[in-house]
C-alpha cells in the first residue's frame, strides 16, 4: 500500500559535535571520558512536492557500543566513519514511505554496503563491526526522518505510528503468520496516551563516582571552577549524597564493574551508607524533597563470565544490606555475551530478581530468544534506532515483558527525544537521565528552551516545553552553532 503521505529522502547533513566529560563514566570495564555527538539532519519531500528538514542526534559511545579489549583501538574515530558512511548512502537511498519502513528497509538492504565502506577507508578488509555500533551510528538518521516525517505533515512524530500513517501493520514488520496478534494494530496502540510531561528520574552512580559529600576530587571541582555553573542552574554536585538532596531522585541505577567481587560489594554497601532508604517501590504521587532512596537497580554491562558470580553478589548484599536487597527493582545484563542465552543460568538469576536485557537485545527478534532464556524484561534506547525501540516495545508488551527507558548519557537534542519516547512508554519505573551529570554544560543552548528537560526538580524531569511538529524540538529558538558539515 502507498499513500499520499509516503516521503522520500533528498539529502542528508552530518555534524560531529565533540563533547568532554567534565567526571569520567566508568561502567562494567570501560571508562568514557569524552564522547562524540552525531548530529544529523535528513531533508525529506512528499508525492505532493512538499519539502521539510528533520534533525536527530546520538552519543557515538563507542565504549557501549564497540567494547574492545584494546584500549588504544581509536573506536570513536571508527564510529565517525561509520556514521559518514551511512550519510552517503542514506542520502542515496530511494525507498519511500513512512520513516519506520523507510529504516526497516535501509537496515536490510544497505547494512552490509555501509560496513564495506568503512573497511576499504581502513584498508581492513577483515575488521569486525558490531552490529550495535551500526545501530548507534544508523540511530541518528532515523530519529531525523521521523522529525521530518512530522514537520512536512504539521504533526507531531509520535502521532504518526498509525494506520492513518503507516502502511503496514506489525506483524508485517514481526512475520506474519507466526505473529497473528499483531495483525491490524501499530506501534500507538502500545504507547501511553496521552504522552506524560513529567517523569521520575533514576540517577546513574558511575563506577568512577564519589559517594560521600566532600569526596568529590580536585578535579572535578577543577572542571567546575572553569564551566561555572550551566544554563539556568547551580554548580553541580560533586557526589552522591549532594545530588540526592538538590535533585530529590528516588531511584538510583548503580554501574559495577563486575570483575572484582569484594570491591562490588563494597560499592553497594558504600552508596547504601550515603543515602537514607525510604518506602519500597515506585508511584506518580507526591514529592521527595527527603533525599530518602526508595529503588535501585544494579548494571553490570555483561561483564561476570557465569551466574556465578551474581548468585554470590545476591547472596552477600541479601544478607548484609537486607533493605537494598529488598528494594533492587531489577538487574540489568548481569552476564556475559555468552552465558546470556544459557537458560538454565538466566532462569536462576530471575527467580530471584527481575533480570533485563539491554546490549543483548539490539532488536525486537533478540527478545525471542530472551523470553525463551527466561529474561524477565528488556531496557530499551532509541541509540538503538527508535524504529527499533518501538518495535521491541510493542514486542515486549504484546508478551508481557516489563520494560525500563535507559539513557546512554544523552546530552542535547539527543536528550529530548530520548525522553519524549520514555513519555509515551508504560515503564516499570520512571525514566533514566545522567548526562547532567557527566557534562552538565554541553546542552546549555538546549537547556536554555527546555529547562526542565536538563534539570532535575523533586525527583523529576519535565519537557512540557516540547511542542510544535516532529518532536517539537523548537530549534529557531536555540542558539546552537554547529561546526562543519562532514558528510
Amino acid at each position: 500500500m502507498n499513500r499520499s503521505s509516503d516521503i522520500t529522502i533528498t539529502d542528508t547533513a552530518l555534524f560531529f559535535l565533540p563533547v568532554q566529560c567534565e567526571h569520567p563514566l566508568g561502567f562494567g570495564d570501560q571508562t568514557v571520558e569524552s564522547v562524540t555527538c552525531a548530529r544529523v539532519s535528513v531533508t525529506v519531500s512528499t508525492r505532493e512536492g512538499a519539502y521539510a528538514t528533520g534533525w536527530g542526534e546520538v552519543p557515538l559511545n563507542a565504549g557501549w557500543a564497540w567494547p574492545c579489549a584494546d584500549s588504544s583501538a581509536p573506536r570513536d574515530a571508527w564510529m565517525q566513519d561509520l556514521s559518514i558512511a551511512i550519510a552517503r548512502r542514506f542520502a542515496a537511498f530511494s525507498e519511500t514511505g513512512h520513516p519506520a519502513e523507510i529504516t526497516m528497509r535501509f537496515l536490510s538492504e544497505e547494512s552490509d554496503a555501509c560496513l564495506d565502506d568503512c573497511r576499504k577507508i581502513w584498508g581492513d578488509e577483515t575488521r569486525a563491526i558490531p552490529s550495535l555500533a551500526f545501530r548507534v551510528c544508523l540511530s541518528a538518521f532515523d530519529l531525523a526522518l521521523y522529525d521530518a516525517f512530522g514537520r512536512v505533515h504539521a504533526v507531531g512524530a509520535f502521532d504518526t505510528l498509525t494506520e492513518k500513517w503507516m502502511n503496514h501493520d506489525l506483524a508485517y514488520h514481526f512475520d506474519a503468520g507466526t505473529e497473528a496478534p499483531f495483525s491490524g494494530r501499530y506501534p500507538a496502540d502500545y504507547l501511553v496516551s496521552p504522552a506524560v510531561t513529567r517523569q521520575r528520574v533514576w540517577h546513574l552512580v558511575g563506577c568512577e563516582d564519589a559517594v560521600l559529600a566532600g569526596t568529590g576530587g580536585p578535579g572535578r571541582h577543577a572542571a567546575h571552577a572553569m564551566h561555572g555553573a550551566p544554563a539556568g542552574g547551580a554548580i553541580p554536585p560533586l557526589s552522591l549524597q549532594e545530588w540526592v538532596q538538590r535533585d530529590g531522585v528516588e531511584y538510583l541505577k548503580i554501574k559495577l564493574r563486575g570483575q572484582d567481587l569484594d570491591a562490588d560489594i563494597q560499592r553497594i554497601h558504600d552508596v547504601v551508607h550515603a543515602v537514607t532508604v525510604g518506602p519500597v517501590g515506585c508511584d506518580a504521587r507526591g514529592k521527595n524533597s527527603s533525599g530518602t532512596v526508595r529503588g535501585f537497580s544494579l548494571d553490570l554491562n555483561r561483564t561476570p563470565v557465569s551466574a556465578d558470580y551474581t548468585h554470590n553478589l545476591f547472596d552477600a548484599i541479601e544478607s548484609s544490606v537486607p533493605a537494598f536487597f529488598e528494594r533492587l527493582m531489577y538487574v540489568e545484563e548481569p552476564l556475559n555475551a555468552r552465558a546470556a542465552r544459557d537458560a538454565v543460568a538466566v532462569r536462576s538469576l530471575s527467580e530471584r530478581k527481575p533480570v533485563f536485557m539491554d546490549e543483548s537485545a539490539e532488536n525486537w527478534s533478540d527478545l525471542v530468544w530472551g523470553k525463551e532464556a527466561g529474561w524477565t524484561g528488556v531496557a530499551l534506547k532509541t541509540c538503538k534506532t527508535l524504529t527499533g525501540a518501538l518495535l521491541s516495545l510493542c514486542w515486549a508488551r504484546q508478551h508481557r515483558m516489563p520494560v525500563m527507558v535507559q539513557d546512554l548519557t544523552n546530552p542535547m537534542l539527543a536528550q529530548l527525544t530520548h525522553l519524549a519516547f520514555a513519555a509515551r512508554v508504560p515503564t516499570l519505573c520512571g525514566v533514566e537521565s545522567n548526562s547532567m551529570q557527566f557534562y552538565p554544560h554541553a546542552s546549555e543552548a538546549e537547556a536554555q528552551v527546555h529547562p526542565g528537560a536538563f534539570r532535575r526538580s523533586n525527583g523529576t524531569l519535565d519537557i512540557s516545553t516540547l511542542r510544535g511538529p516532529g518532536f517539537g524540538y523548537r530549534l529557531e529558538e536555540m542558539k546552537r552553532e554547529l561546526p562543519e558539515r562532514v558528510a
